[in-house]
């Protein structure tokens, strides 16, 4: 037990999560080439453009092209997301995983419903284990797309959803 629990708060102890815990493994192997300041700025440019791509496609599959520039943009802008870079809680700028996720559920409704809900699914296992305050805050987004989704959409979900659940 003790392995896996760090001695941080004397005398108790605290067990350490890595958050964005999904966003960190895609990073670390850069973290061995470049080492850990380097890696760290690059890690946080790069989830500030994921987050604003991931935006202004969710914008643009939802409307037009010039509205997902615009989303993008007013994304990569927020005072939140700059602030959580500067203070060392990069879980939330590490939100390109929720729009990205809506995009799938939205393509439910097209084409291949299976391989879309199968995505969104995955996707769900994404934001909970990059934030699990972005879980509980796209609940409610979901939850509109349910009504909509055709059987095999609902299959694909739940199997997503069940695979998102194992690697949790």
């Amino acid at each position: 037990f003790s392995f896996w629990t760090d001695r941080v708060g004397f005398p108790e102890g605290v067990k350490i999560l890595v958050l964005p815990f999904f966003s960190s493994w895609i990073i670390s192997p850069v973290l061995w080439l470049i080492g850990a300041a380097w890696t760290w700025n690059l890690w946080m440019l790069v989830l500030l453009w994921a987050t604003a791509w991931c935006s202004g496609l969710l914008a643009q599959q939802r409307g037009n092209s010039a509205s997902g520039w615009l989303v993008g943009g007013l994304m990569a802008s927020q005072p939140m997301l700059w602030l959580a870079m500067s203070d060392g809680t990069p879980e939330h700028v590490a939100f390109w995983s929720v729009p990205l996720m809506l995009v799938a559920l939205h393509r439910v409704q097209g084409e291949n419903p299976g391989k879309w809900g199968l995505y969104a699914g995955l996707l769900g296992g994404v934001v909970a284990m990059d934030s699990p305050y972005h879980a509980i805050f796209a609940i409610p987004f979901v939850v509109l797309y349910l009504p909509k989704l055709p059987r095999w959409g609902w299959a694909g979900l739940i199997g997503g959803s069940m695979v998102g659940l194992l690697l949790l």
